[in-house]
């Protein structure tokens, strides 16, 4: 089960914050059926009317599509997973926040970067998310599908990606630390 994104309007929205302090983790599986663009979203928060606190996972285009976690509180901190994802094939990217001086980025469970530098963000301003491109405008459209996107309030350990790489539904990892989760079940975005 999945949902097909265009890359051009389709996109699913949400005027809520769901990632309002540290530790997190973010979780989606995807099948790009293109990769071009400079970045592609898969998940991307912010406070509306501020542009000044925005996380994001999405693939950087400048960057041979690597799957990155920004955190922007005026500027962009990034931790960039290694590994390259490619067109038409299911891929898993996970980001997992312990604190803002620790923060990781994952690709199919492994290809774990830890970035350490202090960032300022104010998570608890979040107020919007969006899923397929960036929730602050209308650009970074992700062309593909997604499935399985799950935020939790905790930091996952490596295992539990690892877990989730081998098919584990989000649902049986630490569910009482799961607020959100997209099965994502159907076949288009409406």
């Amino acid at each position: 089960m999945s949902r097909g994104f265009n890359g051009t309007d389709a996109v699913l929205t949400r005027s809520a914050g769901l990632i309002t302090a540290f530790p997190f983790t973010i979780n989606v599986w995807f099948r790009p059926a293109a990769l071009s663009g400079s970045e592609v979203d898969f998940f991307c928060t912010h406070d509306q009317g501020v542009t000044g606190n925005v996380v994001r996972l999405f693939m950087d285009g400048l960057d041979s599509y690597r799957v990155t976690l920004g955190l922007f509180d005026g500027a962009y901190d990034f931790a960039k997973a290694t590994g390259n994802p490619t067109t038409n094939a299911w891929q898993m990217a996970t980001a997992v926040a312990t604190s803002a001086n620790s923060y990781a980025c994952f690709f199919n469970g492994g290809g774990k970067v830890t970035n350490t530098t202090p960032s300022t963000i104010n998570l608890s301003a979040t107020n919007r998310v969006a899923l397929g491109r960036e929730s602050f405008g209308t650009s970074n459209w992700f062309n593909g599908q997604l499935a399985h996107c799950a935020v939790w309030s905790a930091a996952l350990a490596d295992a539990e990606v690892a877990v989730l790489a081998a098919g584990l539904l989000p649902t049986r990892v630490r569910p009482a630390s799961l607020t959100a989760y997209w099965s994502l079940s159907g076949k288009d975005s409406p």
